[in-house]
């Protein structure tokens, strides 16, 4: 392992925090930022936050009854395999199998996609 600030072998290389820059460094070049304790070959991240786009998380629609069957039912209409079909939404295909077993329920992102392929609407307004 060499050091990622001077370049020389680091046989006891550490982690530093140098200018609010993580970066493994030699003993010497170590006491010139503040050594981050922990293992060197682990990095610690915090937790992504789960980013909504606006009104995805407040949406006033609930899918319709059977909506996986009904999927399934305009793709074979269509003459489309799940593949084919599952391409052309640009997800894999063991999704598309879930969503039309009714085990996954879909991102109003991923429900547009499938209306507007499949010309089918699986949205109601819910009272």
């Amino acid at each position: 392992m060499e050091c990622e600030l001077c370049g020389r072998p680091a046989l006891n290389a550490r982690r530093v925090r140098i200018e609010g820059i993580e970066m493994l460094a030699c003993e010497e070049c170590a006491r010139l930022g503040r050594v981050i304790l922990g293992s060197t070959e682990q990095k610690r991240f915090a937790p992504k936050k789960i980013f909504f786009p606006s009104g995805e998380s407040r949406d006033e629609t609930v899918l319709v009854d059977k909506f996986g069957l009904k999927v399934q039912q305009a793709r074979q209409k269509l003459g489309w395999t799940r593949e084919e079909t599952a391409k052309k939404l640009f997800e894999k295909e063991s999704t598309l199998h879930r969503i039309e077993l009714s085990e996954f329920k879909p991102s109003n992102v991923l429900l547009g996609k499938i209306e507007k392929l499949l010309a089918i609407d699986l949205k109601e307004k819910e009272e």
